[in-house]
């Protein structure tokens, strides 16, 4: 039996919680009332509110109780958040360029869900880019990269490139 994760209303994603709690409900075969108390018994903190500030009828289906939680949750109100948050993100002091494109991925799912496309992807490689440093930014920008994966490969290797003449110049001011 596959046991569906908790969820708090902040984490995971409610799209994420949604996905594993339906990949629980089909592997263990629940139908719609197990499915309906095994959702009830995930939601916790102000998740859980949801149980007690609505009126019984609100929460008596699975159906009804799923709107609720997406009405509430989903973060469909949230894109313009998310967006700004992707427009203006810049890599943080001793961020790793993995950890920088993985929250540029998170963001934009955030700030513009639904179907992905080439749109998408233009706009996680601009965002990348426009977060690294202005130096780095220039020089992944000239490459011409077409996508975000190839603009973080850029990137990590002119990074790499980067580390080792500052360990050589270092060596030969030393030696």
């Amino acid at each position: 039996m596959i046991k569906p994760d908790k969820f708090d209303g902040v984490s995971p994603t409610f799209a994420t919680f949604k996905a594993q709690f339906l990949n629980a409900a089909q592997f263990n075969g629940w139908n719609e009332v197990e499915q309906l108390a095994f959702l009830k018994s995930s939601l916790s903190r102000s998740a859980a509110q949801c149980l007690w500030d609505q009126s019984p009828e609100s929460t008596d289906t699975l159906e009804k109780l799923w709107k609720l939680l997406s009405d509430r949750f989903s973060g469909q109100n949230s894109t313009k958040k998310y967006r700004t948050e992707l427009r203006s993100r810049r890599r943080k002091p001793g961020e790793s360029l993995d950890m920088l494109c993985q929250d540029i991925r998170r963001l934009l799912i955030l700030g513009y869900p639904g179907p992905t496309s080439s749109a998408h992807e233009a706009i996680a490689k601009d965002s990348f880019i426009d977060a690294l440093s202005s130096e780095l930014s220039l020089r992944v920008n000239e490459s011409d990269p077409p996508s975000l994966d190839a603009a973080l490969h850029t990137a990590l290797r002119l990074e790499a490139i980067h580390q080792a003449a500052a360990v050589r110049d270092t060596n030969d001011d030393n030696g």
